[in-house]
């Protein structure tokens, strides 16, 4: 975690150029004070901690011209009086216990007219759209404090910032940080009125990981942390895709091994293949694991399965 502080409008816009997107700043006192904590869990993903005094921020067309973004941020307004945010035309008051999503790719401004602190949940296009789809259409729609998923978010926020001197492990941030996706997901679907993910998201990202799948299978390390890592997901959310299908990502790969076994077999311009050579064709690692596994699914071994094929 950097911790950033600023006591001037030149300042304060600088730390939250750095920790958000590039902006401006108007209308700051001249006793200003600010601090900012940011905490980043993956390339995607990062929580930031704010303090302030009153201020107004701008990101303007020249800002999002001269520096690119492609962020979501989902801010939790903590303490303070209601601030208004406004892009694309579309005005909104956030209030103490409500969130509020914007789109830093877009020209924004806040104003804030009170002293406040905020968290800020960060996360990036393509990653919300693993999760959820598209999240334009809930932009500057302010998340009552009521709904229950928002309130699971926050405390999984708060609890991450009670433990962040203690995450060390780089793999353990980047699955908190699939877990932050997954809970802003599930929050954005509870305020749009949906109870499912949107299907076609999760319907694209399955395809391509089952093509991914047949086209590695010669791959004996593939499995569901092969899959995530290659799709920049988490392993439970692999998990839950290939639910869908009614089976594992373990047991997918398994199935897809045996039936190319299978066609390796059964294709005559493989009968000089052996038995242990069509195995690693496959992905397995041994004859006999691969024998095994053949006979459970077939009812045969794969030489008599050979044999029958050549005898019919």
């Amino acid at each position: 975690m950097s911790t950033l502080t600023a006591a001037s409008a030149e300042e304060w816009a600088q730390v939250c150029s750095d920790s958000f997107a590039p902006c401006g700043i108007d209308r700051v006192a001249s006793d200003f004070r600010g601090t900012v904590d940011v905490s980043v869990y993956s390339p995607a993903t990062a929580v930031v901690r704010l303090a302030s005094e009153p201020m107004d921020v701008l990101r303007s067309r020249r800002h999002v011209t001269g520096a690119p973004r492609s962020d979501y941020m989902l801010l939790l307004h903590q303490r303070g009086g209601p601030g208004l945010m406004e892009q694309d035309g579309l005005c909104a008051e956030v209030r103490v216990g409500q969130a509020l999503l914007w789109d830093a790719s877009r020209p924004y401004r806040f104003r804030f007219p009170t002293a406040i602190a905020q968290t800020v949940l960060k996360v990036s296009h393509e990653e919300l759209r693993h999760w959820f789809g598209d999240a334009s259409e809930l932009c500057v729609r302010p998340l009552p404090s009521s709904l229950p998923t928002l309130r699971v978010l926050s405390a999984f926020l708060r609890e991450l910032a009670d433990v962040e001197d203690e995450l060390q492990d780089p793999l353990q941030r980047v699955e908190l940080a699939h877990t932050a996706g997954e809970l802003l997901a599930t929050a954005l679907r509870s305020a749009a009125g949906a109870g499912a993910p949107q299907a076609a998201g999760r319907q694209a990202l399955l395809r391509m990981m089952r093509d991914f799948v047949r086209e590695n299978l010669a791959d004996p390390l593939l499995g569901p942390e092969v899959i995530a890592e290659q799709h920049c997901v988490s392993v439970r959310y692999v998990t839950s895709l290939f639910r869908d299908l009614g089976t594992s990502p373990a047991a997918y790969v398994r199935e897809q091994r045996l039936e190319r076994a299978r066609r390796a077999l059964h294709d005559p311009r493989r009968r000089d293949l052996g038995i242990a050579a069509v195995a690693g064709l496959c992905g397995f690692t041994d004859a006999t694991t691969f024998t095994r596994a053949f006979r459970r699914v077939y009812g045969v071994t794969p030489a008599e399965y050979r044999f029958g094929e050549r005898a019919a």
